[in-house]
């Protein structure tokens, strides 16, 4: 947990890969001094924050061309979260697939197929370079995710 106030204020969470995210709103202790009732808020401003983290990540992923932005997408991947980059791309594939079969009749899945397999050679090829340990996790598990 990131805290202010001594303590007082909590701020956000941390993973043990060292990844972090910011409360949306913080969650004073002192307010209600009842332990299940600061915990509770605790599990809400976790919840909030990665629903919100999740949002922002998806309207960003949708706003990039994945195959010609391949530099603004490697900085969307280190920006998030490893949970939260992997679910949003779930649910740009699962939208693109929906919206294909619902409007298209299924006719251009193969792009969509080929979309996936150049993230993924873009995801490999970086994998190759000198990334941090916690990074290069992250791309694995994208690339782990995405191959099933």
């Amino acid at each position: 947990m990131n805290f202010i106030n001594e303590g007082d204020s909590l701020t956000g969470m941390n993973s043990r890969e060292g990844e972090s995210v910011a409360f949306h709103k913080h969650v004073i202790i002192s307010e209600d001094p009842t332990i299940y009732i600061w915990l509770t808020k605790i599990e809400q401003a976790m919840q909030v924050s990665l629903a919100m983290e999740l949002e922002n990540g998806v309207r960003e992923l949708e706003l990039l061309d994945r195959n010609s932005q391949q530099d603004e997408f490697n900085a969307w991947i280190i920006k998030f979260p490893a949970q939260i980059a992997i679910l949003a791309m779930q649910v740009s594939w699962s939208s693109r697939v929906e919206e294909n079969l619902d409007k298209k009749q299924g006719q251009q899945l193969r792009l969509i197929e080929e979309s996936i397999r150049l993230t993924l050679e873009e995801l490999a090829d970086q994998v190759l370079t000198d990334l941090q340990s916690d990074i290069r996790k992250k791309y694995e598990q994208l690339i782990t995710d995405l191959v099933h």
